[in-house]
């Protein structure tokens, strides 16, 4: 289906965030990336963060939810807290994640890209907690997570293997 209105888009940047939207068809996307201002704990960095990313969806048409996310880690050892923290902040069902052990550009404890999705017309399902697929205007988007470089591999083998991985994640739903 073809559509005579053309999208809009908006970018904007506060302290910590930096998103852009995109409106079509009654149909929101949304892009962030999300880095905690301050400094304490990893709790209370990811809580600032999320608090900061739930905030800058709330704002937007459609209502948007986070359906993919990507989280940089400082260090690799807090990703398990990370987890914790992220299930417990979204009510037991966390979006689509996938983490990666590179320290964010600033000196925070993590940094997050999120990629929302909202609209009356958007419908969702989650065959697996590592995959969520988005349904709308006859549109089938499948979101995937979890998946991570195998140590020792070399730089031509990590894509293969996340392939393979994600072939395996898509092959279980």
């Amino acid at each position: 289906r073809r559509s005579a209105t053309p999208p809009r888009m908006k970018s904007f940047r506060e302290p910590g965030l930096a998103a852009s939207v995109i409106e079509h068809n009654a149909v929101t996307r949304v892009v962030a990336l999300v880095t905690p201002t301050g400094r304490g704990s990893l709790g209370e960095q990811t809580q600032e963060a999320l608090t900061t990313l739930r905030a800058a969806l709330q704002g937007q048409p459609g209502t948007p939810v986070v359906v993919a996310q990507t989280i940089f880690l400082r260090h690799p050892a807090d990703q398990a807290a990370c987890a914790r923290l992220l299930t417990e902040f979204s009510g037991g069902q966390p979006p689509v994640t996938t983490f990666v052990n590179q320290p964010p550009c600033s000196d925070a404890a993590l940094a997050i890209e999120a990629w929302g999705l909202g609209g009356d017309s958007v419908r969702f399902a989650r065959p697996h907690p590592q995959v969520l697929v988005a349904q709308h205007d006859g549109l089938t988007w499948v979101y995937g997570g979890g998946i991570c470089s195998l140590p020792g591999t070399g730089v031509y083998a990590q894509p293969r293997a996340r392939l393979e991985q994600c072939q395996a994640l898509l092959a279980e739903t």
